[in-house]
């Protein structure tokens, strides 16, 4: 699996792989495994645009032994993870904000604490991080600033706009630099392009659609967290419904016994 550069408007020569260049994600795993950074990744984009299926390639991008057994839904899932995570180790957390996983709204929740406590000291084992989410705002707030990579999926491309390489989609990959001198809170915090090896920006880049089986074993995983989540929801409700109708035959027993029940 390689990652793919855009063919440039101003250079007339078909561009090559960027990992024949510069390996964004190679670079990445040399900073956490080599490096002992912080450089956990984020994805964000519409509803439909990729998220999941481009991050499952951009873990196997940085990780070769990468599997489904780290990918997590829910914050139960991602602390177990990261329980038994060994170095150079990458963990996909699916999904974020919603209520079953690191919701803003959830920010006093013990589970969620603990996970936020763990993906800090992440960084000392060496593990990746990576995080998809439909809007960074519904993201617990100590987890938003520990995200060192933004991933921005733009759109889903065929086999013909990747030049015969296949599904893919366009991404802008940005990284997230502090800067010591800033005057004020706005310049603190700055997104910057990778550059390849000859100091050119790379403004776009094409991750090619994960393995077809891995994407249909995905495929599974996420439509039973769906139906978990739905049954979860619909709970209340039942509990609810059984009240309301246990309460129904109790008033109707009173109202036969001329007794109200109130």
């Amino acid at each position: 699996m390689s990652l793919i550069m855009p063919k440039s408007k101003i250079r007339i020569e078909h561009q090559p792989f960027v990992s024949d260049a510069f390996d964004i994600f190679q670079l990445i795993r040399h900073k956490v495994v080599n490096g002992n950074e912080s450089w956990d990744v984020l994805c964000t984009g519409a509803k439909g645009v990729g998220k999941s299926s481009t991050m499952l390639s951009a873990a196997c991008l940085l990780d070769p032994h990468y599997s489904l057994s780290r990918w997590a839904f829910s914050t139960e899932e991602l602390t177990d993870m990261r329980a038994n995570a060994k170095m150079g180790d990458v963990i996909v957390s699916d999904e974020m904000g919603t209520q079953a996983a690191l919701s803003s709204q959830n920010w006093q929740d013990k589970k969620s604490k603990a996970a936020v406590d763990q993906h800090q000291l992440d960084r000392t084992e060496r593990i990746i991080n990576i995080g998809t989410t439909l809007d960074i705002g519904r993201i617990n707030n100590r987890i938003r600033t520990q995200y060192k990579v933004i991933i921005n999926i733009e759109s889903k491309l065929d086999d013909k706009q990747t030049h015969g390489n296949g599904l893919g989609t366009s991404c802008v990959i940005r990284f997230v630099e502090e800067d010591p001198f800033a005057t004020n809170d706005g310049d603190m915090f700055k997104r910057k392009y990778f550059r390849d090896k000859y100091g050119r920006r790379i403004s776009r880049v094409i991750i090619p659609h994960p393995p077809t089986e891995m994407f249909k074993k995905y495929s599974l995983m996420r439509d039973e967290f769906k139906r978990n989540l739905k049954e979860v929801e619909q709970a209340p409700k039942a509990v609810n419904k059984k009240e309301q109708a246990e309460m129904e035959a109790y008033e109707k027993e009173m109202a036969k016994l001329g007794l109200s029940p109130r």
